[in-house]
This record gives C-alpha cells, structure tokens and sequence, in this order.
C-alpha cells in the first residue's frame, strides 16, 4: 500500500516531504518536528524581510507581505494540529476500559 501511494506522490501533493523508503515510513513524531522546522524557517524568513522593509532596504512590498501570509498560515496551521492533537488525548482519557 506505501508503495502505491509513494508512486503516485501523494505525500509531495499535499506538502509533505515524508520520506518513504520500502516499508520504513517516518514516524509521526518526525513529520511533525519537520514540519515546525518548517514552519519555524518561514517565520525567519518573514522577520527578516519585515526588518530590512522596515529598516528601507530596497525589498519589494508583496514579497514581504507573501513571507508573512505564509508564516501566518503556517502558524494557524500548527495550532490546529495541537488542537487537534489534545482534543485526541482528552477523548483517549474519556474512554472507559
């Protein structure tokens, strides 16, 4: 099954980089560190041409605004995802054995 999803490049169309090798697929734990590195770099990216727009170096105005789109989205997206992580954990310690 990994195989045929690792052929069509599913995990490439949604923004994933997840390596696939065989049957050996990255843990969940290490998609997720990779994506808030990922997310951490596009904040980087948007303070700094945030500084150099601020500070009147030449840097074109809708490159600024698209790093801070990206970083906001990327932002909203991770608190989503620990949203829905908790919200898991809190329904795992409802349930009754």
């Amino acid at each position: 099954m990994i195989e045929a999803i690792a052929a069509l490049g599913a995990s490439e169309s949604v923004g994933l980089k997840v390596p696939l090798t065989g049957t050996s697929v990255a843990g969940f734990g290490a998609v997720l560190a990779q994506q808030f590195e990922r997310v951490n770099g596009d904040l980087s990216v948007a303070e700094r041409s945030l500084q150099r727009l601020s500070a009147g170096e030449p840097v074109e105005l809708h490159d600024v605004m698209i790093a801070l789109e990206t970083a906001r989205i990327g932002v909203q997206t991770m608190v989503q995802v620990r949203n829905r992580m908790v919200e898991a954990y809190q329904d795992l310690m409802r349930m009754q054995i």
